[in-house]
C-alpha cells in the first residue's frame, strides 16, 4: 500500500447494506479524499453491491469486499480491518464512516492540514452534524440542497486512528463511534475544531423505515444483541410517518430510560446549501 511522502495515506473503511439511493455520492466523495477506500457489502438486496463493483472500475482507490455475516457485527468487522492495515501502514490515518456520513472538507489537502495539527494525539473525533435533504427525495446527489445544523441536540462523535500510534489502540468502539486504547494514554483522544461530519441519516420516509427494520434484524443475530440499535428499534417501532425535521436534529439522541428518542424542538437552522457546497466529490 503506497504512502504519500508528508504524513502517510489517508485510508477510509466502512460498512453498508442497501443504500443505493446515496452510494454513487458517497463514493465519489470518499474517493475525492482518500487515498484508499474498502468497503464491505453487507448482504445488500437492493442493487448496493452491484453498483459498488462498477464504482470499483471507475476509481482506482476503491476496494470492494463481501460481509456474508448475517449478524450486524460492524464492531469485529471494523477492528480487524483496522488491525490489518495497521500491519501494514506505520503511518497516516484511518477512518470509519458509514454511507450517510461526509467530511466537511473541501479537498484532500484541507483535511491533511487539519490532521497535521494533531501528530501527537492516538485518535481524533469529529463531530455529526446532523442534517437532511430539503424534498426529502432520493437518490442523494451532490446536487441536493440540505439543511441542518452545525451543533445539534447531542454530541455524537466519529473516531480517526492516527497509523503512527496504531501499537496503542485495542479496537474500534461500536458505529465507530470511539476506540479502545491498551493503556492510559496522555493524549487519548482530541475533538477536531473546524470540522465535522454531515450526517444524512434520513433521507426518506421508506429509507429510514427500511434502515430501521434491517438494522433491528441483524443487531438482534449479534452478541448482546437486546442491548443495541436502541434508535433502530424505536424508529422500527413508530406507526405512521416521521417528522423529519425533528428526528434529524435529534438523532442519536436517546432518553436515558431507553424508551423513546429525545424530541427537543430544532433551533434554528445553521447549515443550509448545495451538499457540494460543504463537501469534497471526484471530478
Amino acid at each position: 500500500m503506497g504512502s504519500p511522502s508528508n504524513s502517510g495515506p489517508l485510508i477510509c473503511t466502512g460498512m453498508v447494506r442497501n443504500e443505493l439511493d446515496i452510494i454513487d455520492t458517497w463514493i465519489s466523495h470518499l474517493c475525492s479524499i482518500f487515498d484508499k477506500v474498502i468497503i464491505f457489502d453487507h448482504l445488500s438486496s437492493d442493487g448496493t453491491f452491484e453498483r459498488l463493483g462498477e464504482l470499483s472500475l471507475i476509481y482506482k482507490n476503491l476496494e470492494l469486499r463481501r460481509f456474508t455475516s448475517p449478524s450486524y457485527d460492524q464492531e469485529g468487522l471494523m477492528t480487524k480491518t483496522f488491525e490489518e492495515v495497521s500491519s501494514e501502514v506505520f503511518e497516516g490515518w484511518m477512518f470509519f464512516l458509514d454511507a450517510d456520513e461526509f467530511l466537511m472538507v473541501k479537498n484532500r489537502s484541507e483535511l491533511r492540514n487539519l490532521l497535521s495539527k494533531y501528530r501527537a494525539a492516538t485518535s481524533v473525533c469529529f463531530l455529526w452534524s446532523n442534517a437532511y435533504p430539503v424534498s426529502n427525495m432520493s437518490p442523494i446527489s451532490p446536487l441536493v440542497k440540505i439543511e441542518g445544523w452545525l451543533n445539534g441536540a447531542h454530541r455524537v462523535p466519529k473516531v480517526a486512528i492516527n497509523l503512527k500510534n496504531a501499537n496503542l489502540i485495542s479496537g474500534i468502539g461500536r458505529g465507530n463511534h470511539g476506540a479502545g486504547t491498551k493503556k492510559a494514554v496522555l493524549l487519548r483522544s482530541v475533538y477536531m475544531t473546524g470540522a465535522r461530519i454531515i450526517h444524512l441519516p434520513i433521507r426518506t420516509q421508506k429509507q429510514i423505515k427500511n434502515k430501521a427494520r434491517v438494522g433491528v434484524e441483524a443487531n438482534a443475530l449479534a452478541n448482546n444483541g437486546e442491548f443495541l440499535a436502541t434508535h433502530w428499534k424505536l424508529l422500527n417501532n413508530c406507526n405512521g410517518d416521521i417528522d423529519i425535521k425533528i428526528q434529524t436534529y435529534n438523532y442519536g439522541n436517546i432518553l436515558k430510560d431507553s424508551s423513546s428518542i429525545a424530541s427537543n424542538i430544532p433551533t434554528p437552522i445553521t447549515l443550509s446549501g448545495k451538499l457540494c457546497d460543504f463537501v469534497s466529490f471526484s471530478h
